[in-house]
């Protein structure tokens, strides 16, 4: 086994101990264990070389920081409003567009955060790996749903 090849399996070694580890930690908090999760799920389906990891989870991590900051944002104004209204009948139509441009906003700051971290990407990861990576996203995040509703 040359040395590429070593480094590669210790890697996806580390990573199935930090997944396992995920699953069993009690004293975690679920988003946190989400996260864990999401990490390995990502990091065996796009195989990524140990340069490769090296540069996409940092920007990878941003770029989730970012989306999350536009979009919970957005929410806690949208939802603090709803709840001082008690809900959205007694809304005032300037207030509802109000809210509905807000909603925009943070679309649109989303879909430029997505296209500067495409941008990164394609230095770090083939246009192969990218579509791999939303594919991943979208699979992970219907497993957790999936999860979810079971347990409900």
């Amino acid at each position: 086994m040359n040395c590429t090849k070593m480094k590669k399996y210790i890697f996806n070694l580390f990573v199935i101990f930090a997944f396992c580890s995920a699953l069993s930690a009690q004293d975690k908090d679920r988003k946190e264990t989400i996260k864990s999760l999401k990490i390995g799920y990502l990091t065996k389906e796009l195989d990524l070389t140990i340069e490769e990891a090296e540069k996409f989870w940092p920007v990878y991590n941003s770029h989730q920081r970012n989306i999350y900051n536009s979009r919970n944002i957005i929410m806690k104004k949208f939802n603090s409003k709803l709840e001082a209204k008690k809900n959205y009948n007694s809304l005032s139509e300037s207030e509802a567009k109000k809210l509905v441009e807000k909603d925009l906003d943070a679309s649109e700051k989303v879909y430029i955060e997505r296209k500067k971290f495409l941008k990164k990407l394609t230095s770090i990861i083939s246009y192969k790996k990218i579509l791999k990576l939303q594919i991943a996203e979208r699979d992970f995040g219907r497993k957790v749903m999936r999860k979810f509703r079971g347990r409900k």
